[in-house]
C-alpha cells in the first residue's frame, strides 16, 4: 500500500509538479539559436609544465538567429 501512494505521489508530481520550459522570440521573426563561443589561448606552441591562459568571448550571432539571453555560466 505505502509503494502504490508513493508511486502515485511520484506520477502525480511528474506530471504536474514541474515548470514547462518557457521562451520568448527575439528579435521578432527570429530562428535558431543566436549563441556564438570564440575560445582564444595565450600561447600556440605548448609543452609539457607551460602555462595556458584562455580567454573566452560569449556572443549573439545575426539574424536570423534568434538572441540568447540570461547566460548563467557556471
Amino acid at each position: 500500500m505505502l509503494r502504490q501512494a508513493a508511486f502515485v505521489a511520484a506520477l502525480v508530481w511528474l506530471l504536474f509538479g514541474m515548470t514547462p520550459a518557457r521562451g520568448h522570440e527575439s528579435p521578432i521573426g527570429c530562428t535558431g539559436s543566436g549563441l556564438g563561443i570564440d575560445l582564444f589561448a595565450n600561447i600556440g606552441d605548448v609543452h609539457v609544465g607551460d602555462t595556458i591562459r584562455y580567454s573566452v568571448r560569449i556572443f549573439n550571432s545575426p539574424l536570423p538567429a534568434c538572441d540568447a539571453s540570461v547566460f548563467r555560466p557556471r
